[in-house]
């Protein structure tokens, strides 16, 4: 039987991204390691308003339900979420067989730009259940 998903929140965090020294873009070339960012879902924000890394892949760390079994993190130009697609799109899926993991981690290869802005959105997915199957 197919699985069908059901998306259960939809959460859109509007991200400036601020400029860093020239030098510190000049690392990314020899540092390739990601940097962890927390979502703060009820503040609808990473941290505490913390500003993304630039010039930098990151990790966007998260919690989530027992019941949520997809999250899908996309990234567009500010102003673009509703326009077409993501420069970036990533997502987490959890393992039917291992444990109930309470936190979600979706690795972002796209790297920041330095003074210019973004949209993030986050969106949570669980599994229909057979009376929402039938309606």
């Amino acid at each position: 039987m197919n699985k069908i998903w059901l998306p259960l929140v939809f959460l859109s965090v509007l991200v400036s991204s601020l400029a860093t020294s020239l030098s510190a873009q000049d690392d990314r070339s020899r540092n390739p390691e990601y940097q962890a960012v927390i979502l703060n879902y009820d503040k609808s924000c990473f941290g505490n308003n913390q500003a993304l890394p630039v010039g930098k892949y990151f990790v966007i760390n998260g919690a989530v339900r027992a019941d949520i079994s997809y999250v899908e993190a996309l990234l567009y130009s500010a102003g673009r979420a509703d326009k077409g697609y993501p420069l970036f799109q990533g997502s987490w899926r959890r393992n039917a067989e291992g444990p109930r993991a309470a936190l979600f981690n979706i690795p972002m290869n796209h790297q920041l730009i330095g003074n210019a802005e973004y949209d993030v959105v986050i969106q949570y997915f669980r599994e229909t259940t057979p009376q929402e199957r039938s309606a």
